[in-house]
């Protein structure tokens, strides 16, 4: 059988030179040309790498969860970025670390932190200026006639619970993080048609087994426990039955509706705003280029003169290097962003002029000219009205952080959640009681209204006392609200009477589960003796014998299941084994093995396991590297703080 080795393990050298060649790149002022390439951020989101592998090492401070490079990572820091996290998935901090997902968000907070200090030792910079076209990319999709980029931004900060000079600080963090990720994919080797090869078979490997079904419903007779038996059952099982804890509370919420009534802007003030700003309407001449980039000048040359006789460059870099990798696309670019070589060539050529090739750290280039973008300044009438709504929702933004200021006071000083409701008018709305999750006594959602909210407003109100009332804190759409628990009811347990009927049910299935296993585990010790045959075995107990042919990269017939085909692959030929499937056991024998052929595999077959390949050597090299970064840095974790702090039982839980 074939073994697929998707991986070939790269030396510090490799990695070092690639990166080198960015470093050398930066201090060219080639950073940001750089970022034609190299950057491919997603619109939609932010994701930070999640790289296994770092919890390990010396224990870090007493009040840190993490110590890098002899900088600590405060549990203050860390339990905001965490529970910013968990609110934007609805997830409350106990969920999340029995999930593992405490320990994830760690993992990027280094993985971040690590990647910073590795970009900043090799020299390499984002600029700002690219990071603000990063920003409008991501609020792009949320602009619309009601909502310029500036709420959109506001929306988008409310939403990920941070101030702006903090998402900007993300934003580069991460576009910093991608830069260095792209280093490697597009740094590793053409991926080996052997492992390609190997991993077709692998998933096109085809086996011919036949079962034998032995279900719980071949044990009759059952007798019905005593209380003795189920008592005991009750007890050990108890949580089964229990009634969870409820609370009752009541929201009041600050809104923003009223102040946007009272506040205006004059025309007078919003044309002096302007002329301050005027520099960031101003957009200075472009070019927008079409760029590729390989690693020799025969390459360069071969692909230019491809082009002379009427390829695109898309096309010539197919043809030439039988990829289109190389072919990184066109973006616009002003002169000052560009190296001196390729700007003065840029900036002087007519469109649709090819340019290059032009050689780099980075590699040979050849450009085209696609297009001329004019200098220009939007007008004060073309901005004014979304001038205008921006310093409106800053000044309604500063109105409502002083309020929630005087909110806290007002609560500080004695006053009651109905008073101060009255004060500040605060729109306050009651929640009969509801569990930890939000459901109702009769499992239906119970906090529908407030979605992306529900899992920090449940949190706050099972740690607040019977009529305490919370901090201010700021909703997702921008609201400032605070939360009274108004009723506590007690968790309770469901009596041993009332369970009992479905306690026995389940004690009789269980003993027909145990019955079954022994039963079958019986049969397989006879079938590999040989004392018993399938034919037997299927006969003394009322079954029939089924074939199946299976594949290993399809679904398993229903009545199979993933988990008896899961041990049908592991299992040399002609022997047998036991599996647990859905209401009952199967015996299984492997009858034959076959290994489709792959000398003759259609290229465009094996295109698909040929990109896993590279995915996973891509991935392999990123890890090795991560896992060098986190040596050098001097990675080390708190897991015991962790555990105190958001473990079972917990404060922080």
């Amino acid at each position: 059988m074939p073994h697929y080795i998707a991986i070939q393990i790269i030396g510090d050298q490799r990695i070092y030179n690639m990166l080198n060649a960015l470093r050398e790149g930066s201090k060219s002022g080639f950073s940001k040309f750089i970022l034609f390439g190299f950057m491919a951020l997603a619109v939609g989101g932010l994701v930070f790498m999640d790289i296994g592998g770092f919890f390990r090492g010396d224990a870090a401070g007493n009040n840190a969860v993490a110590k890098i490079n002899g900088q600590e990572l405060s549990l203050t820091t860390f339990d905001n970025t965490l529970r910013r996290a968990l609110s934007s998935q609805g997830l409350d901090v106990q969920t999340a670390y029995n999930l593992g997902l405490v320990n994830q968000v760690l993992n990027n907070e280094i993985s971040n932190n690590i990647t910073q200090a590795a970009a900043a030792d090799l020299g390499l910079q984002v600029g700002d200026e690219t990071v603000l076209k990063q920003i409008n990319r991501l609020i792009e999709p949320l602009v619309t006639d009601e909502m310029d980029k500036r709420s959109a931004l506001a929306a988008v900060l409310r939403n990920q619970g941070m101030t702006e000079r903090d998402f900007v600080r993300m934003i580069k963090a991460e576009m910093t993080n991608m830069l260095l990720r792209n280093v490697f994919q597009t740094g590793t080797a053409l991926p080996s048609i052997k492992a390609a090869q190997d991993l077709y078979q692998y998933e096109n490997e085809r086996r011919a087994v036949k079962t034998v079904f032995l279900p719980y419903s071949l044990i009759k007779d059952v007798a019905v426990p005593a209380d003795e038996i189920l008592l005991p059952f009750y007890q050990a099982g108890q949580e089964r039955y229990a009634i969870p804890e409820m609370r009752g509370f009541t929201i009041g919420i600050l809104s923003h509706e009223k102040l946007e009534k009272t506040l205006d802007v004059s025309d007078e003030e919003l044309r002096s705003i302007y002329e301050r700003d005027l520099a960031s309407y101003s957009k200075p001449e472009q070019r927008v280029l079409e760029q590729v980039v390989v690693d020799n000048q025969g390459d360069a040359d071969a692909i230019l003169a491809s082009t002379e006789k009427g390829k695109s460059l898309k096309e010539a870099v197919k043809d030439v290097t039988d990829s289109e990798d190389f072919w990184l696309g066109e973006e616009s670019f002003e002169k000052a962003g560009l190296p001196e070589a390729i700007g003065e060539a840029a900036f002087s050529a007519e469109p649709d002029q090819m340019i290059g090739p032009i050689e780099t750290s980075l590699g040979w280039h050849i450009l085209k000219l696609k297009k001329i973008i004019a200098p220009a300044t939007e007008p004060f009438a073309s901005v004014k009205s979304t001038l205008k709504k921006d310093i409106v929702n800053l000044r309604v933004a500063d109105e409502m952080f002083a309020a929630a200021g005087q909110i806290d006071d007002l609560f500080a000083g004695g006053a009651s959640l109905e008073d101060v409701a009255t004060e500040m008018a605060l729109e306050t709305r009651q929640f009969s009681p509801l569990k930890r999750d939000g459901s109702t006594t009769d499992n239906k959602d119970g906090i529908k209204d407030f979605e992306q909210d529900w899992a920090y407003m449940l949190e706050t109100v099972f740690t607040l006392r019977p009529d305490e009332v919370s901090p201010v804190f700021q909703l997702a759409d921008g609201r400032y609200a605070v939360l009274r628990v108004d009723s506590v009811q007690e968790k309770t347990y469901r009596p041993f009477e009332d369970v009992k009927p479905d306690l026995a049910k389940i004690w009789i299935q269980d003993q027909k589960k145990v019955a079954v296993k022994l039963l079958a585990e019986e049969a397989l010790s006879a079938l590999k003796d040989g004392s018993k045959t399938f034919a037997q075995i299927a006969a003394a107990n009322g079954r029939q014998i089924d074939s199946d042919n299976l594949v290993r990269a399809e679904d398993p017939p229903k009545d199979l299941g993933k988990t008896m085909k899961f041990i049908l692959f592991e299992l040399p030929e002609n022997q047998f084994a036991l599996g647990p499937v859905e209401g009952g056991y199967r015996l299984g024998q492997v009858i034959k093995i076959t290994l489709p052929d792959t000398d003759n595999v259609p290229a465009e077959t094996l295109k698909p396991f040929l990109d896993t390949v590279k995915r996973n050597e891509q991935s392999e090299l990123i890890e090795l590297y991560y896992k060098k970064l986190q040596d050098d840095y001097n990675v080390k974790i708190n897991a015991r703080l962790l555990h105190t702090t958001y473990g079972p039982g917990s404060e922080g839980s």
